[in-house]
């Protein structure tokens, strides 16, 4: 198991979904365990009003755990912590983004230090479900990732945004420049969303499934999509010189 520790507080201007969890628990790369944390609510700064741990945990999430009864996470203000868990709930119409239902499980107060020592029991029980939760969970992808690509460069997946992270300047700067001459006119291709200068990372969407198709005409239908994107590049003089179907899916 891995864990991702992120600000809580990013840009406002960054939709709550796309937003990384203050802290995510990574078991095979499946984000079965998720923290929202802040150090105390306070109505008086405008920054901190759209963001309330108990339900940011339950607002980021996109149910793609098709296996799963519930993945398992903590919200925390400032030393009170709420262990929960996280289920879907049937959407009231079948085109409906599926709902979740966030279940209180057990509530610390970590400035007691006998309540620390408690603390240790929930946090081995959860343990061993996430190792079976991990076991169970064959069907489905998780709603954030991490992929180290090596050299210093990585990916992080939200469910709707995927962003680079370039070791050299002069990468990013020419991926940038690329997109930027390519803006909309290739079908089928991710588009610059946002780019930040100061950690050289670039954020794309739409965000690729890695799931393989479930008949004959998806497999058919992606095929063709990646043929119509190849053909309008080669008709702006540009070429693919590193494809496979990972970068496709990325």
């Amino acid at each position: 198991m891995s864990f991702i520790r992120k600000s809580p507080m990013p840009s406002l201007s960054i939709p709550l979904q796309d937003r990384w969890p203050s802290i995510a628990g990574m078991v095979r790369n499946l984000c079965l365990w998720r923290g929202e944390e802040i150090h105390q609510l306070r109505s008086d700064q405008s920054q901190l009003l759209d963001y309330n741990p108990s339900s940011a945990i339950s607002e980021k999430i996109s149910w793609s755990y098709h296996d799963l009864p519930y993945v398992l996470g903590y919200y925390a203000i400032g030393y009170n912590v709420t262990f929960c868990a996280l289920s879907p709930s049937t959407p009231l119409r079948t085109h409906d983004q599926t709902r979740i239902t966030r279940t209180d499980l057990h509530s610390l107060d970590l400035s007691n230090p006998s309540e620390r020592v408690k603390a240790i029991v929930p946090c081995w029980r959860i343990a061993v479900l996430l190792a079976a939760l991990a076991e169970k969970c064959n069907n489905g992808y998780s709603d954030f990732e991490r992929d180290d690509l090596g050299n210093g460069n990585y990916i992080e997946m939200t469910p709707n945004t995927v962003t680079k992270f370039y070791a050299s300047k002069r990468k990013w700067q020419e991926v940038k420049e690329i997109h930027e001459v390519l803006d909309r006119r290739v079908p089928h291709a991710e588009q610059i969303h946002l780019q930040e200068d100061s950690e050289l990372a670039l954020v794309f969407k739409p965000r690729g499934v890695r799931t393989k198709p479930k008949n004959y005409e998806e497999l058919i239908l992606a095929l063709k999509q990646v043929t119509t994107a190849l053909v309008a590049l080669h008709d702006l003089s540009f070429m693919h010189r590193d494809l496979s179907w990972e970068k496709v899916m990325a």
